[in-house]
């Protein structure tokens, strides 16, 4: 069966297009509302134009008050939520299938009939004010947009997508109107509904609900055409940031043109995971704390992005780095199994997408506005077609050094010697690529089976040795989630040692008795699997998701990381380094950075209050033999759950997890002595000053541990006060327009809590968010 199978594609009189695709499997349906306008549609003078538009969407309508959709979509059970990119605006919803024709009224209705108040349009344009000077306090996002605008002399590519402070401050009511009139026309718009529905009842209800919405003839405003690009450019910006951010960009064709999949498989080999190029040759020469690279393609143009972090003593050699590796694909040209393990893994990526309704909606509504949702069904058969000629054709014909801009966004004073763009030669003239390249590869495609009768309830077992094991059969994907999971890590960790169950999760998967840190990474990416340990606040995992045909190889290798780490040293000094380096970037992350000073402040010398990364100190003294202790003591037969979820037998899952307990180590236990969060006696304020454009406020409770009756009511209120329609949302952004961001969620963990709001605002406007904090709270205890 394909994705593309059972869609039912309807043609409103109005010229509206209705793409629906029932699925039984679970009582949600999701409503994608598809509109085929973004950024590339704005002339310069109302950039950013389309994004306030979709932010009025959850404002007032000729017939509800501004916070109603969002409220009445959170009675019906729902969600909804919007964004903006350059060629098009999506507003979706997720919602219990009975409520399916409430939902579809709702959703018209802010579609159609949105009022665009002049004193809400005010409003809303300081809250997308408060959005940019969020965007600008984000490094890789400013490096991203700054290449960009590098990159592009013409186009609307090269605009701040998000619009001016200024510029977003002169639009007039006129001026919405008008582009909503003229884009937001039935014909402009694909409305997908993927779920549980009855399509003859669904489409009498669009046509009730979407019906008179009036067409209208219009000619879109292109965007003028971007000149081919003939020199190198190169630009270097400085800022309050620890470290290097670097991006580099290629021009590429639109995402139609049959090279755009040669150049996917480009990405990937050179980072597509832990055996990439990239990985290989730059990250673990620790030139690089992270390396990336995607071809970013869309209905006019595409550009190849590769972004790097790095320190500026560093920079220099990464660039050369990053181009060498480039040069080495071209002229010595590449193995098989580099080509296989890209496929696979973009075969992999493409089917987990669809493991939701919400992922299924948004690839039918994706296809059919580049042309025609059937189309989605050649991808992976493009793919296929691929040789490693193609390979070195593309890259040698757009990753070449005229075609290239490179952006640097370092440190103030960092002190950089001057770019010689000699140093980053790409190719040799008159080169030939080397080796047969000419081969392609042969392969089944997946097959989506649509076995939901074989489904069977979740089932729990108990081992032999003490474990449990939970699984849920599902065929109707051909992929298997599964996870061993077990008690203790970061729970236990002391301040002499914090950071040790980090460092364990990321140096496990370097190495065992049988392979190499290369070999485990090439074997799982073959597979186009997924194998990582992760480290939560009460308990370690080893996690796996795989195609279920592929299982069997996968699981064999899951059971040597977790039977046979052996943690080699020049592993873990590596892992040591890359986690100072990450300690430091942490500072440029204006949420997560807050959070640990947070979390420090409110647990303090309890294990909960210690940074996940742990400090220089702590890690420094760390060895290989202690690391294998913390892994043992925690990875033993009989404090192990087994779960997995997918197109997997139940009596093969008990068989290969008994087979794995009788492999695991059965060394002696340390126990540890786990005390409650002891409460704060007094308020405590932490502060920490920074040369920003925001300040990030986070405002905090005591809260229940897991086990604790209060954690139930207390998770409802999160739902009452935060998200859209939520009391310290509407009155804090939607009402006051402080911040683009207010959240508000509870911490609940096997040993103690929080109850946090975090918010972002303009420096100036710092009181009065902390203030309209705690009035909030004040409003809800009285």
């Amino acid at each position: 069966m394909k994705i593309s199978d059972g869609v039912l594609k309807v043609e409103l009189e109005n010229g509206l297009t209705v793409l629906l695709k029932a699925t039984h499997t679970t009582p949600v349906v999701a409503i994608y509302t598809y509109v085929k306008a973004g950024y590339f549609d704005e002339t310069d003078d109302i950039v950013g134009i389309s994004h306030l538009i979709e932010h009025m969407f959850f404002k007032s309508t000729l017939k509800r008050g501004a916070g109603a959709l969002a409220k009445e979509t959170k009675a019906l059970g729902g969600y909804l939520n919007a964004s903006t990119i350059y060629d098009h605006t999506l507003y979706y919803t997720v919602l219990p299938s009975e409520n399916l024709a409430a939902g579809l009224e709702l959703q018209s209705d802010a579609l159609i009939y949105s009022a665009f108040k002049p004193d809400e349009l005010r409003s809303e344009t300081e809250v997308v004010i408060q959005e940019a000077k969020r965007k600008l306090d984000m490094p890789s996002s400013v490096a991203r947009e700054k290449l960009l605008e590098l990159a592009f002399t013409e186009h609307r590519m090269r605009r701040w997508r998000i619009g001016s402070e200024e510029g977003l401050r002169k639009f007039t009511r006129d001026d919405y109107l008008n582009f909503h009139k003229k884009y937001y026309r039935p014909q402009n718009i694909i409305l997908t509904l993927v779920g549980d529905f009855e399509p003859e009842k669904a489409i009498a209800e669009i046509k009730s609900f979407y019906g008179d919405m009036a067409p209208q003839d219009f000619t879109k405003d292109e965007a003028p055409t971007e000149p081919k690009q003939t020199e190198f450019r190169n630009k270097t910006i400085t800022g309050n940031i620890q470290q290097c951010y670097l991006v580099t960009g290629f021009h590429v064709p639109n995402v139609h043109h049959e090279d755009s999949y040669a150049l996917e498989i480009v990405s990937h080999i050179l980072s597509g995971g832990r055996s990439s190029r990239f990985y290989q040759n730059i990250k673990e020469q620790g030139l690089v704390q992270t390396i990336n690279s995607y071809n970013y393609t869309l209905n006019q143009l595409g550009i190849f992005l590769i972004e790097a972090t790095t320190q500026p003593e560093k920079l220099r050699q990464a660039e050369v780095a990053v181009f060498e590796q480039i040069k080495q694909l071209i002229e010595n040209g590449l193995e098989q199994d580099e080509l296989l393990r890209a496929r696979n893994q973009l075969e992999a990526m493409y089917v987990f997408s669809m493991e939701s309704i919400s992922g299924v909606a948004s690839v039918l509504s994706s296809y059919e506005a580049q042309g025609d949702y059937r189309e989605v069904e050649n991808y992976l058969e493009k793919l296929f077609q691929v040789t490693a000629e193609d390979v070195i054709r593309v890259a040698k014909k757009y990753l070449t050094q005229t075609n290239c801009s490179l952006l640097e966004y370092v440190p103030t004073n960092a002190g950089l010697s001057q770019l010689n763009k000699n140093d980053l030669e790409i190719i040799k003239p008159n080169s030939i690529p080397k080796g047969d390249t000419n081969k392609s590869i042969s392969g089944d495609l997946f097959q989506i089976k649509n076995n939901s009768a074989s489904n069977k309830p979740i089932a729990i077992h108990q081992l032999s040795s003490g474990a449990k094991l939970i699984i849920k059969e599902s065929h109707e994907l051909p992929i298997v989630c599964s996870g061993i999971f077990t008690m203790g890590g970061r729970n236990c960790e002391t301040a002499q040692i914090a950071g040790i169950s980090d460092i364990m999760t990321r140096t496990a998967i370097k190495g065992t008795k049988t392979r190499t840190a290369l070999e485990i990474a090439s074997q799982i990416e073959d597979l186009g699997a997924s194998i990582d340990y992760n480290n939560s606040p009460d308990y370690l995992s080893c996690e796996m998701n795989v195609l279920s045909n592929r299982w069997d190889k996968a699981w064999a290798l899951q059971t040597d990381l977790l039977c046979n780490p052996i943690f080699p040293e020049s592993e873990l000094e590596k892992e040591k380094l890359n986690n100072i380096e990450r300690i430091k970037k942490l500072k440029d992350d204006t949420f997560r950075y807050p959070l640990q000073l947070f979390y420090a402040g409110l647990f303090q010398s309890h294990p909960y209050g210690l940074p996940v990364l742990g400090t220089a100190d702590s890690i420094s003294p760390l060895t290989s033999e202690g690391l294998k202790n913390w892994h043992s003591n925690f990875f033993r037969p009989d404090g192990l759950l087994f779960v997995a979820v997918g197109d997997l037998e139940t009596q093969k899952y008990i068989d290969d997890a008994e087979a794995l307990i009788e492999k695991l180590s059965k060394s002696e236990k340390t126990n540890f002595n786990h005390k409650p969060v002891s409460p704060i006696q007094t308020s405590t304020q932490f502060i920490e000053t920074q040369k920003k454009e925001q300040t990030a406020l986070i405002l905090g409770f005591d809260g229940p541990d897991f086990n604790n009756q209060d954690y139930y009511p207390l998770k409802v209120m999160q739902n009452i006060v935060s998200g859209l329609g939520g009391r310290f949302f509407e009155e804090l952004r939607s009402k006051q327009s402080l911040a683009y961001t207010v959240s508000t969620f509870t911490i609940s963990r096997m040993l103690g809590g929080a109850i946090l709001s975090y918010i972002a605002t303009s420096p100036d406007k710092e009181s009065v968010a902390r203030n309209g904090l705690i009035n909030e709270y004040k409003k809800m205890t009285q």
